[in-house]
């Protein structure tokens, strides 16, 4: 499997990032040093500032100083702003991709510590439920199923960080899952192998812990693999990245918007503003929709990848209508 961190890594991212309310004058703002500026900023040691309004139960905290997240020993990509939870989730890999952990900033000032439910020896990206408290990341821990016996697979755990379970069929399969993202109707999209390249689907909840799964339609996926990090916009935007032709190189930094009610995207590449030659993925929108995050690993700074952020007018995403779904 190729380098993957989820929407949720998701994701993110992953993702992956789950889609949030709006907030008055939430704000997010990065500060960086050097030539790694130029023209992404990189979030780097001591430099990472996430500033957040006030909700009305006091819960927003100011992340400032002292903050860890982008390192050269490691590969991290942006996972989760949880307006509910008042964190910034994101994943942190090796540099050979062999263990990879989700982590978490909870707390002014603090260095960021691994969330409560990654224990296993690759956990990546995360997802939030927005009409519930459950969340979903990817795992490689062994889930004791002989119908999932690939390595990839859908954990689900509550916001307590305890009992991590894996999803059931349809969701996960004898083939490989990754990167939840979820959609503001309680649905969310997932990337899977089972149709021999990776494409995008929904998983709808039936009842009783059960999931409907379908393909999503129209020009989203390809032959060229396609995972999801974000539904953005209502909705009506989703955010991913793909590996097809006619790319700038590597993964490709994509967005989608949906056409109408039905599960039918058209997707456009976003520009050189964001794609590099190198490898771009766990695009997501901050939760004012101010600030765009990725991960980059960029050919002309150093050889992992770090997360870098530009301000969401300067991307150039497609116009996408707000979906409710």
């Amino acid at each position: 499997m190729k380098r993957r961190f989820g929407r949720l890594v998701s994701a993110l991212v992953f993702p992956l990032l789950t889609p949030c309310l709006l907030v008055a004058q939430t704000s997010v703002e990065g500060r960086w040093q050097g030539s790694i500026n130029t023209p992404h900023g990189a979030l780097g040691s001591g430099t990472w500032r996430l500033e957040r309004a006030a909700r009305p139960d006091g819960g927003w905290e100011r992340l400032t100083g002292g903050t860890k997240v982008s390192t050269v020993e490691s590969h991290e990509a942006p996972s989760l702003f949880d307006e509910v939870g008042g964190r910034f989730y994101f994943t942190r890999a090796s540099a050979d991709f062999a263990s990879s952990r989700v982590l978490v900033l909870a707390r002014e000032g603090e260095d960021p510590s691994p969330a409560l439910f990654s224990t296993g020896p690759y956990d990546a990206g995360l997802t939030r439920d927005p009409v519930g408290d459950l969340y979903i990341f990817t795992s490689k821990r062994p889930t004791g199923d002989p119908a999932h016996p690939d390595a990839w697979n859908l954990w689900a755990v509550t916001d307590d960080g305890a009992g991590a379970v894996p999803l059931p069929s349809p969701v996960n399969s004898p083939a490989s899952e990754c990167c939840a993202a979820f959609a503001p109707d309680g649905s969310f999209l997932f990337s899977t192998d089972r149709d021999g390249s990776w494409d995008i689907y929904r998983a709808r909840p039936a009842g009783a812990g059960a999931w409907t799964v379908t393909k999503l339609e129209g020009s989203l996926n390809s032959d060229g693999h396609e995972w999801p990090s974000q539904v953005a916009r209502q909705g009506g935007m989703l955010l991913f990245n793909s590996m097809r032709p006619g790319g700038f190189g590597g993964d490709d930094l994509f967005a989608a918007c949906r056409q109408g009610s039905e599960d039918r995207w058209e997707a456009v590449r976003l520009p050189a503003t964001v794609n590099t030659e190198g490898f771009e993925d766990s695009g997501m929108l901050t939760p004012d929709g101010r600030t765009y995050f990725w991960s980059g690993r960029r050919l002309d700074l150093q050889g992992t990848a770090d997360i870098l952020s530009l301000g969401a007018d300067e991307v150039g995403f497609p116009d996408c209508d707000p979906v409710a779904g």
